[in-house]
């Protein structure tokens, strides 16, 4: 119940576009992606699973997409096969779109874990719009004692 309320709430500042350059910057849902992609906004990474608050959606921009790694997460919970495709990613940084079948909404508290410090993990709010959240040591910490 503890991690429901800490992942409910924003943990970055609600913005309208991307508002700092970083390290790095990841995109977490469908929504968000389809914005980053649609302005031709620069990212990194792009998660989804083709679903817009857990109904499936028929996007044309992110039906254009390459998908360069599928994965499963089931709902609530951050699987090891999700994390592992994560690991890697920060590792090699091959592949540019991960499509989660599941449900892709945590991999943003997984990002937080892996990416270095100053990256940037944009992600939708419902009925509030974008969040941008920057990687710092204070988040990693605080995100790391809610899931322990």
């Amino acid at each position: 119940e503890t991690q429901r309320k800490f992942f409910a709430k924003p943990q970055g500042k609600i913005v309208a576009q991307p508002t700092k350059p970083a390290y790095f910057t990841c995109i977490v849902g469908d929504s968000t992606l389809e914005k980053f992609v649609s302005n031709n906004w620069k990212y990194n990474l792009g998660i989804f699973d083709g679903k817009r608050e857990r109904v499936v959606v028929n996007s044309e921009i992110l039906n254009k997409l390459k998908i360069d790694k599928k994965t499963t997460n089931p709902p609530g919970i951050i699987s090891e096969k999700m994390s592992i495709v994560l690991k890697k990613w920060t590792e090699n940084r091959d592949y540019k779109h991960i499509f989660i079948d599941g449900e892709e909404d945590l991999a943003a508290a997984a990002l937080i874990l892996l990416l270095p410090l100053e990256s940037n993990i944009y992600y939708g709010q419902p009925g509030q719009g974008m969040v941008e959240m920057r990687v710092t040591e204070g988040l990693k910490h605080k995100v790391f004692e809610v899931l322990s």
